[in-house]
């Protein structure tokens, strides 16, 4: 299958993460108000749904939810902290002018609760962190790629793809027929070895990552990798326009 362009590939896993964050901090909250008083009737959830509104609006704004897997992990924890704090002042707030007396819990519960909830949300972020990238290295949640192009460029996109993670592309290796001269001179795997990849479904997404110059040795990849089950992405050389 050949196709001209390619996207970043999307995991389920922001959505699913907001939604577990919802449910933790609902789940703190209400755990808090029954402990405290225990109300006959279930309690109203506004500053719940205010907080959590604040939190991933905040939080999508500094990018907690879609790429934070390739970040430093303290950095991380800084942002969903402060994505929080931003959640927690405007409930608080908001909540006031909507309804002043509204609110069960008092200053000390509720910034009990603000410690609870940052502490599970943290916890639950880690853990969702470490098994993206567990999920990504056993390519269960990651396109299993090769590079045809032993080359800058190629090296580029080999050091681009491993680093940022959430582009779910998982880098098996770099194949060339005739490698640069200014790339270390290592033995790389030739094409047929490639073809063999794919047959043993290694490989399913090829880059190929060769000057425009090769033209007549990219159409001759492309007509044999027509045959195979591997999409087949052109990666766009600009400097040759330079």
């Amino acid at each position: 299958m050949i196709s001209p362009t390619t996207r970043p590939v999307r995991s389920a896993f922001p959505a699913l993460q907001i939604a577990v964050d919802f449910l933790i901090l609902g789940i703190t909250y209400v755990g808090l108000v029954y402990w405290q008083f225990s109300p006959v009737t279930f309690p109203s959830l506004q500053t719940v749904f205010l907080a959590a509104l604040g939190f991933v609006v905040a939080g999508e704004f500094l990018g907690i939810f879609h790429t934070g897997h390739h970040r430093p992990a303290d950095y991380d924890i800084l942002l969903i902290s402060g994505s929080w704090l931003a959640g927690f002042f405007f409930s608080v707030f908001a909540g006031f002018l909507l309804n002043p007396v509204g609110e069960p819990l008092g200053s000390n519960l509720l910034f009990l609760w603000f410690l609870l909830a940052l502490l599970f949300v943290l916890l639950c972020h880690m853990l969702g962190r470490g098994l993206f990238v567990w999920m990504s290295e056993q390519g269960w949640s990651s396109r299993r790629c090769a590079i045809l192009g032993n080359n800058k460029l190629g090296l580029q996109l080999a050091e681009a793809a491993s680093f940022d993670r959430d582009l779910g592309l998982k880098i098996v290796g770099v194949f060339d027929d005739t490698p640069d001269s200014d790339t270390p001179d290592s033995k790389v795997p030739d094409f047929e070895q490639l073809l063999l990849e794919i047959a043993s479904r290694r490989i399913d997404t090829i880059f190929i990552a060769e000057p425009i110059q090769r033209d007549q040795k990219i159409r001759s990849w492309i007509d044999r990798l027509a045959d195979t089950t591997a999409s087949v992405y052109l990666v766009p050389n600009l400097e040759a326009f330079d």
